[in-house]
C-alpha cells in the first residue's frame, strides 16, 4: 500500500501518500479503527458543554499523519501533528504544503508535549499510537507512563510558579488561564494490547478520570480515557494584573 484515503469531511476521498519508510508495513491505523474512533470522538464531543465547537486534535505519534488529516477534514481545529523522524517530517511538511491541510506540525517527541498541550489546549482530543517497540511483554509501556506522569502535573497557580520538567523547553511554564471553566481531554491509545492508564496525582489541578474503557478491533486494542477538570477560575490565584 502506497496511499490511504481520507474517509469523511471536506477532503473526503483525497489520497494521502505514505512516507517511503512505512509503505508495505501494517503499523498504521486501519480504516475500520479510524472510522470507529472518529465516531466515538464525535459522540463524546457532542456531550460536552461546548458541543457546537469541536476541540483541538493532537496526533501525537504522527507516522503517516492520516489521523491528523482526517481530523482536519472533519472540522477539528486546531489540528496538531508530532513527528521526530527527519525523513517522515520532511514528507509530512511537503504534503501539508501541497494539499494545504490546516495542520500544525511539531518536531517533538510526544513525551515532551504535555506541558504545551495543558498550556494551549484546555479542551482537546489526544491520539497516541506509539511504536510497537515501546510495548513491553507484560503489556506495560514506560513511554506512555512518562507522558501521563507529565500530563497529570498540576497547573501552577500563577505565572511565577515553578517550571515543569520536560527537558528544559521554554514552553515549560503553563500560564494561568483565567477564562477556563472546564478542562476536558479525550485520550485514545492504540496498541497491540490494552493500556492501563495511570491515576492522576492527588491535587493535580482537580484533573480526574471520568471513565476509561478498552475496545478490541480485530487484534488491535484502543484504550479510551476521559479526563476532566471542573475548577472555578475565580478560585485560582492568577496573580496581579
Amino acid at each position: 500500500m502506497e496511499a490511504i484515503r481520507i474517509q469523511q469531511g471536506k477532503y473526503r476521498g483525497r489520497r494521502i501518500p505514505l512516507p517511503p519508510d512505512v509503505r508495505g508495513q501494517g503499523h498504521f491505523t486501519p480504516a475500520l479503527i479510524k472510522e470507529a474512533l472518529f465516531q466515538l470522538m464525535a459522540a463524546q464531543s457532542a456531550q460536552s458543554e461546548t458541543a457546537g465547537d469541536l476541540p483541538a486534535f493532537f496526533d501525537l505519534c504522527g507516522g503517516s499523519g492520516q489521523m491528523a488529516f482526517e481530523a482536519a477534514s472533519r472540522g477539528y481545529h486546531p489540528v496538531h501533528l508530532c513527528e521526530v523522524d527527519s525523513g517522515r517530517l520532511r514528507h509530512l511538511i511537503q504534503l501539508i504544503q501541497k494539499e494545504r491541510f490546516p495542520v500544525e506540525i511539531h518536531r517533538r517527541d510526544f513525551r515532551r508535549m504535555p506541558a504545551w498541550i495543558r498550556k494551549h489546549a484546555p479542551r482537546a482530543i489526544l491520539f497516541l499510537d506509539p511504536p510497537f517497540s515501546f510495548w513491553q511483554r507484560d503489556g506495560s509501556n514506560p513511554a506512555l507512563d512518562r507522558f501521563f506522569e507529565m500530563f497529570y502535573r498540576p497547573l501552577p497557580s500563577s505565572p511565577a510558579a515553578d517550571h515543569t520538567d520536560d527537558g528544559g523547553d521554554s514552553d515549560n511554564l503553563i500560564e494561568c488561564v483565567a477564562d477556563m471553566e472546564e478542562t476536558e481531554y479525550q485520550v485514545y491509545v492504540q496498541g497491540p494490547r490494552p493500556y492501563r492508564f495511570p491515576q492522576p496525582h492527588v491535587g493535580s489541578d482537580d484533573l480526574r478520570i471520568h471513565f476509561s474503557e478498552d475496545r478490541d478491533y480485530r487484534g488491535q486494542t484502543v484504550s479510551r480515557l476521559l479526563l476532566r477538570s471542573e475548577n472555578n477560575p475565580q478560585d485560582r490565584d492568577c496573580g496581579a494584573k
